[in-house]
Formats: C-alpha cells, sequence, structure tokens
C-alpha cells in the first residue's frame, strides 16, 4: 500500500514538474492528538490558494530519469516467484524420442510454471546449433538442468519421463 502511494506521489510530482508554474487549491486537514474523539474542535481545516511554483526542470536524458513504469516493472519483478530451476530441452523435429518428449516438456511447462522456466532448442537449425556446441551434447535428446545461478546440476541423454524430471525437479525444492 505504501508503495503504491510513493508511485503515485512520484507520478503527480512529475506531472507537476512538467507544467511548471501552477496555481492549486491547497486543503490541509490536521488532526490534534489526545483531544476526545466526540469533541469537533480536534480536526482543523485551513484551505487557501497558494501559488505553487515548480523547479525548472533539469534537462536529462530520459533514460537517466526513473519513471513510474520502471518503478512497477520493478516491483512486479520483485513479487514473482524465482526460478529454481532452468530445463534445456536440445532436440529436434525430425527426431522421434524428442517428438514423444514434446508433450513431457509442455506438461512441465505448464504445471511448474513460475519455478521452472523450460527453453527447447532445436539443435538442427542455425538458432539451435549453437546451443548443441555450447552444450558439447552428443546425441538428441538431451536435457540439462540449472540451478538459479545457471550452474549445471544434472544432464540426461534420451528420452526421460515425465515422473523422472519431476523427481530431480523436487529434490531442487520445486514442488
Amino acid at each position: 500500500m505504501i508503495i503504491k502511494q510513493i508511485i503515485y506521489l512520484y507520478f503527480c510530482f512529475s506531472l507537476l514538474l512538467a507544467c511548471g508554474k501552477t496555481t492549486t487549491p491547497v486543503t490541509t486537514v490536521v488532526q490534534q492528538p489526545a483531544l476526545p474523539a466526540t469533541d469537533t474542535s480536534a480536526l482543523v481545516t485551513v484551505s487557501d490558494t497558494k501559488q505553487v511554483t515548480a523547479p525548472e526542470p533539469v534537462h536529462q536524458p530520459i533514460a537517466d530519469k526513473p519513471a513510474a513504469e520502471t518503478i512497477t516493472q520493478m516491483l512486479q519483478e520483485q513479487s514473482k516467484p524465482k526460478i529454481k530451476v532452468t530445463l534445456i530441452e536440445l532436440m529436434s523435429k525430425r527426431c522421434m524420442p524428442c517428438r514423444m518428449m514434446e508433450p513431457v516438456i509442455e506438461s512441465i511447462r505448464q504445471k511448474y510454471a513460475g519455478q521452472v522456466e523450460v527453453q527447447t532448442f532445436d539443435v538442427w537449425t542455425p538458432l539451435g546449433k549453437p546451443m548443441a556446441e555450447q552444450y558439447d551434447i552428443r546425441l538428441i535428446p538431451t536435457q540439462i538442468f540449472l540451478d538459479e545461478n545457471g550452474k549445471e546440476f544434472f544432464r540426461h541423454e534420451g528420452y526421460l519421463s515425465e515422473k523422472e524430471i519431476i523427481k530431480i525437479l523436487n529434490r531442487r525444492g520445486v514442488k
């Protein structure tokens, strides 16, 4: 709640800076402490029209200024569950065991969204070939499991059942 208020205030202040000088009615409500709740004199309302002058804007590249969208994106990223495991499937559309793995991989992608990032690469295409070289694969399909820091902790060559993949994920705290 406080973060939303900060973002709102930042947005309002940004608009004020963008508009320059402006006249705005200012209303302040002050509650004095230690008075009984039935006493209406506890609320003092001051209403006045004041000249509010925004400081001259400093001309900086937009990329240097934090925007409300940037703050919102940062908050959304913080609220996302952390990826615990990355599963890389190195395969080909023309390989029969690889095609058998497709529904297994898709099931893992759906069941563990937010905890497991699933990436598939067709190693017989220009886009997938560098991945095959990077991970030094010998045959397909190959499943490579990376921890949250990107370090490989398990590798399997050939068909791997969904039940076996789930066991591997459970050992890394994926539920």
